[in-house]
């Protein structure tokens, strides 16, 4: 991480959008959105400065120059990028722990009710168990108080 780190470092002091503007605030976290940075890759001019590229040996050392700066833009660009995806991942991740541990307490809740359920309906048929016992029990011995 720390090469992204540097080139991060670099992407603030000339920034990469094509405002000119940095795209990491004073905490090194992403001002634009993933959307964002995906846009303005999307809509770069391929040719260097919007010009037509030339061969001509004149403007042969300025193409080269100008080709090297957009590839360094690129690669600043591709590293915020993944940094921004980076921090979407952290953040997914984070949202799937926390509905994880609300599936998992649900979970355990349905399972008590389950068993209390059932352990009220065990009792209430012992319980019935019992009176039918004794029912018979006390019309046998001629009781009945039952």
């Amino acid at each position: 991480m720390p090469a992204t780190s540097r080139l991060l470092d670099g992407y603030r002091n000339s920034g990469s959008l094509s405002n000119g503007s940095s795209c990491t605030d004073s905490e090194g976290k992403s001002k634009y959105s993933l959307e964002d940075i995906i846009y303005e890759m999307s809509t770069r001019d391929p040719t260097p400065e919007g010009g037509s590229s030339s061969v001509n040996g004149s403007n042969d050392d300025e193409d080269v120059y100008t080709q090297l700066a957009d590839k360094e833009r690129d690669l600043i660009l591709a590293a915020e990028l993944g940094k921004a995806l980076l921090e979407k991942n952290e953040e997914l991740s984070r949202e799937n722990e926390r509905i994880a541990e609300d599936f998992s307490q649900q979970l355990e809740s349905c399972q008590w009710l389950q068993n209390s359920a059932l352990v009220s309906v065990l009792r209430g048929s012992r319980g019935r168990a019992l009176n039918l016992e004794h029912g018979t029990s006390g019309e046998d011995m001629g009781g009945g108080d039952h």
